[in-house]
C-alpha cells in the first residue's frame, strides 16, 4: 500500500510535466499499435497480445522508477508474475492441448532469461544488479523459451557494452 501511494505522488509530479505527458502518450500508442501489428501480421491471439501489452506497460513503469531511483520494486515484478499467471491459466482454458507446451516454455523462458543475467551478474561485479535479473526472469515468463531465446541478440549488445564500460574503467 505505501508503495501506491508513493507512485500516485509521483505519477501527479510528473504529469505537471507537458514533456512527460506527450512521451507517456506515445508509448501508450506504441503498444497498441504493435500489437494490432502483432495480431494481423503473425496472426497472434488476443491473449497473446494482451500479454505483450501488459509486459511493455509494466516494463515502460519499472523503466521510469530505475532510472529515477536505481531500483526496480518487486511489488511490480510480483504484480507481473501474478498477472502471468492469470493470462497462463486463461491460455490452458482456451487452448488445453498445448497447456503443458505454454507452461514449461513460460518456465524455461523464466530460467533463460534470469539466468543470462544471472551470469551478467556475477561477470560485471555491480553493472548489473538483481533487480534486473528478476525483470529478465518475468520477461522470460512473458515471452517463453523462443521468445527470450530471440533476444539473445539484445543479450550480446548488453553483454558488449558492459564489457567495453568495464575496459574503460580499467584504462583509467
Amino acid at each position: 500500500m505505501k508503495f501506491l501511494k508513493k507512485s500516485k505522488r509521483w505519477m501527479k509530479a510528473h504529469w505537471q510535466n507537458k514533456s512527460f505527458r506527450i512521451v507517456l502518450a506515445v508509448n501508450i500508442l506504441l503498444v497498441v499499435l504493435l500489437s494490432v501489428e502483432n495480431m494481423l501480421l503473425f496472426s497472434a491471439g488476443v491473449l497473446k497480445m494482451l500479454r505483450y501489452v501488459i509486459l511493455l506497460c509494466g516494463v515502460a513503469v519499472i523503466a521510469c522508477i530505475d532510472r529515477r531511483s536505481k531500483r526496480i520494486p518487486n511489488e511490480i515484478l510480483l504484480a507481473l508474475v501474478y498477472i502471468r499467471a492469470l493470462v497462463l491459466i486463461a491460455e490452458c482454458v482456451m487452448y488445453p492441448s498445448y497447456a503443458l507446451s505454454m507452461i514449461i516454455s513460460a518456465l524455461l523462458g523464466s530460467i533463460l532469461g534470469g539466468g543470462m543475467f544471472l551470469i551478467c551478474y556475477f561477470i560485471t561485479r555491480g553493472g548489473v544488479g538483481m533487480g534486473d535479473v528478476k525483470l529478465f526472469s518475468v520477461a522470460g515468463l512473458y515471452l517463453g523459451s523462443g521468445g527470450i531465446m530471440a533476444d539473445r541478440i539484445f543479450f550480446g549488445s548488453i553483454q558488449h557494452r558492459t564489457a567495453g564500460t568495464e575496459e574503460s574503467k580499467i584504462k583509467r
